[in-house]
């Protein structure tokens, strides 16, 4: 498992100082379960990841947005930490094809699943956060995302 997930960490410029850590956040309960591991799921990473992001993200537009009101702000991160525009973000870096599923949710398509796609985005930021710190983790988010936020953000302004 650890050598399948190597590729991704290499090119979103992670470097693992424990690799366990990515294997959770990439493995859904249903492989758990198929292989019989006695490893974690995502799902606790997950919760870590959620808020790392909505941190990571309102300290960006705090910081690159001055002219932009607390309410502005708020409905902008609230779209950014959204369900379809994680998953949105999750797609560039081809997360999909480094999951460990269950074979049910294999054929379900889950690899292409919204829900699935932004749940384990956040779990692979938690990792990040867990293994790495928060400004490794900050920094990481920023240079692979920042563009894309900025982005999204003007095509809501226009």
């Amino acid at each position: 498992m650890n050598n399948q997930i190597l590729p991704l960490l290499k090119e979103i410029g992670v470097r693992p100082r424990n690799i366990k850590y990515y294997v959770e956040a990439l493995t859904h309960p249903t492989y758990v379960n198929e292989h019989h591991l006695d490893i974690r799921h995502y799902q606790r990473l997950e919760l870590m990841g959620d808020a790392v992001i909505e941190l990571v993200v309102t300290e960006y537009l705090f910081s690159s947005y001055p002219e932009f009101s607390e309410g502005t702000l708020t409905l902008c991160r609230q779209k950014i930490v959204e369900e379809p525009f994680l998953a949105y973000l999750a797609r560039t870096i081809n997360l999909g094809s480094y999951l460990f599923l269950g074979k049910g949710e294999e054929k379900n398509g889950a690899r292409d699943r919204n829900s699935l796609l932004c749940d384990n985005l956040e779990s692979l930021f938690g990792a990040i956060y867990i293994d790495l710190g928060y400004k490794e983790t900050r920094n990481i988010f920023m240079n692979l995302f920042e563009i894309l936020i900025r982005e999204f953000i003007e095509e809501k302004r226009h």
